[in-house]
């Protein structure tokens, strides 16, 4: 069972902390001393144990925090918990350093050494996940006797852990820019017309990629966000059965408030799946992208102070809820300031083993600030065949979207090494929460601005090129929507060592992304012309062509096509030898 806690920020200077770190996947990350000296406090009783007339809220939101400032007179109760906050490098960021710790054994027999170590440091065993039984979930206590990063250090040290990390607080933020309104002639982003001062075609070239496919219901996009509104009028007969509450563990996914203190529903989960695969041709609101695709609500809480963060937890536990019941593609329109092994973990699950092995199609939006380094996971580094899309957000004019541009909202899409592609980010048309309870006086929203809502558009492109091609690798999917990039905005693309992918831009990725261009370079061609086999073959493709080849005697060839293989023009399989046409696996 998880302890209710009561989570206290206090604004008390505490003199200088000194430098620490933690070692994700064998990578040192270092955190600088904290700046203000603020510490983390944590109480284990709830707010009633507490003399409420001594309790006063101030600075209900701190500036880019999510954490309400609290001060407390004449306390009786002891804290269990005192973590400080720390500098992150290259950045203006603090976080603060919770209870909870996340720790990776070696094999399972060491779960009993993990309770003898819990004995031995005083710290307590809080939970196994449920998803990836080597990894467990911890928390100091009034016993400890050292913050989290500390005992994390301390346990690196010992080398009895196969992995070990703090979890932290206010490191996690959705990635939009809130604003207002409705229906297609209004989105720009699926057909520029020049409305709104933009320029003429500069969209994701959607309405030509319907004429191919518009989504099929077997294929599930999962939105890991706050939640999404399940009985939403334009999204309700696109919503898979199949939702998950990561804070909770249950069934089905809620819709969380901003923050306890504004008592408000939070809309960013509801816009997202708006975008995605909001219903077409009933009358009422707006296109999703792939209207034709599933939505997996998977909702968690952004706001950590309303009871344990577990925010890493969550969103893992969500990226693994989403790959094991069936999604296809995962959207994740957030970011965080820091890496984490247990998150790599769980990207890395959906990426390999998603689709039965064909691997999930994972996308993130790369941050709204200019001058910040791309956001974490959107920075996740895998391999060339198993790696995360990374988004950013152009304006209407076809630029990477910046302060000011050709259009008014004050943020800026971040871009570097690590982006791969951009969509429209700006002033976007989507599905808003219902009975005036969003961003807007209608069930619709006309000002969706980050990239936020710049990535679920290419998770949706990726679900159209999945509807077509159900057999592609991700892979195979993300290297499509790469290769077929519109290269707008004047930008110098160029070639750019490991990007292979076509000509790259630093502010641009690979361009902006064209949903038909994705889909026709999603089936490719292997033509055969009068070959000989006197060796054994294997070719795979989405289409193969053979004309008058021979296979001789004792040669076995095989061809494994997604789309069909076609023999033709005397094609010719010798007695002895063998020819095997199928499905990829």
């Amino acid at each position: 069972m998880k302890t209710n806690y009561l989570f206290i920020l206090l604004l008390l200077m505490f003199g200088n902390i000194m430098a620490q770190s933690y070692i994700v996947d064998g990578k040192t990350i270092k955190l600088e001393k904290s700046i203000s000296g603020k510490k983390f406090v944590i109480y284990s009783d709830s707010l009633s144990s507490l003399n409420k007339n001594n309790l006063q809220l101030k600075n209900k939101v701190l500036k880019n925090e999510v954490m309400d400032s609290v001060t407390f007179k004449n306390l009786k109760t002891k804290p269990i918990y005192v973590g400080n906050f720390y500098k992150v490098p290259n950045t203006n960021k603090e976080v603060g350093v919770s209870n909870i710790l996340y720790v990776k054994i070696k094999n399972q027999a060491d779960t009993i050494l993990l309770k003898q170590k819990a004995k031995l440091l005083n710290f307590d065993i809080v939970e196994n996940n449920k998803f990836m039984k080597d990894w467990f979930t911890i928390s100091c206590n009034e016993k400890t006797g050292m913050d989290a990063l500390m005992l994390t250090q301390n346990i690196e040290k010992s080398g009895w852990a196969s992995a070990i990390e703090p979890d932290f607080i206010d490191n996690f933020k959705l990635l939009n820019c809130p604003t207002n309104d409705e229906f297609f002639p209004n989105q720009w982003n699926l057909k520029n017309t020049g409305q709104f001062g933009g320029t003429i075609g500069v969209d994701i070239n959607v309405c030509n990629a319907w004429e191919i496919t518009i989504g099929n219901p077997n294929i599930i996009i999962a939105v890991i966000d706050n939640g999404v509104e399940l009985t939403h009028e334009d999204l309700i007969a696109n919503i898979s059965p199949v939702s998950y509450d990561a804070k909770t563990n249950t069934q089905p996914s809620v819709v969380y408030q901003y923050s306890p203190s504004l008592q408000q529903l939070n809309p960013h989960g509801t816009q997202v799946a708006g975008i995605i695969g909001a219903t077409s041709n009933n009358s009422i609101g707006v296109s999703g992208v792939c209207k034709g695709c599933k939505i997996m609500s998977i909702s968690a809480d952004f706001w950590p102070t309303s009871s344990l963060a577990y925010m890493t937890q969550q969103l893992a536990d969500g990226i693994n809820f989403a790959w094991q019941n069936g999604a296809s593609v995962i959207n994740n329109s957030w970011g965080r300031l820091l890496p984490s092994s247990i998150m790599n973990n769980a990207i890395t699950n959906a990426l390999v083993n998603g689709r039965n092995g064909k691997g999930c199609v994972v996308v993130f939006a790369s941050g709204n600030d200019e001058g910040d380094p791309i956001l974490y996971p959107a920075n996740f580094s895998g391999s060339l065949a198993f790696d995360v899309l990374t988004v950013g957000a152009i304006d209407r004019c076809g630029k990477r979207k910046t302060y000011p541009s050709c259009t008014a909202p004050f943020w800026s899409s971040t871009y570097g090494d690590d982006l791969d592609v951009m969509a429209p980010g700006d002033e976007i048309y989507t599905t808003d929460l219902m009975n005036f309870e969003g961003n807007s006086q209608s069930n619709y929203f006309n000002n969706a601005n980050g990239t936020s809502f710049a990535a679920p558009q290419v998770a949706a492109i990726a679900g159209l090129i999945l509807s077509k091609y159900p057999n592609l690798l991700g892979g195979s999917v993300r290297e499509a929507i790469m290769n077929s990039c519109k290269k707008t905005g004047g930008y110098n693309y160029a070639t750019t060592a490991n990007k292979p992918f076509g000509t790259w831009h630093q502010e641009m990725g690979y361009g902006l992304v064209d949903a038909y261009a994705a889909l026709q370079a999603a089936c490719t061609t292997t033509t055969i012309n009068n070959q000989i086999f006197n060796n054994n073959a294997l070719y795979k493709d989405c289409i193969i062509n053979v004309n008058g080849s021979v296979v001789n005697n004792g040669i076995n060839v095989q061809m494994q096509h997604i789309t069909s293989t076609e023999l033709k023009n005397g094609f010719e399989v010798k007695l002895g030898g063998s020819l095997e046409v199928k499905t990829q696996p």
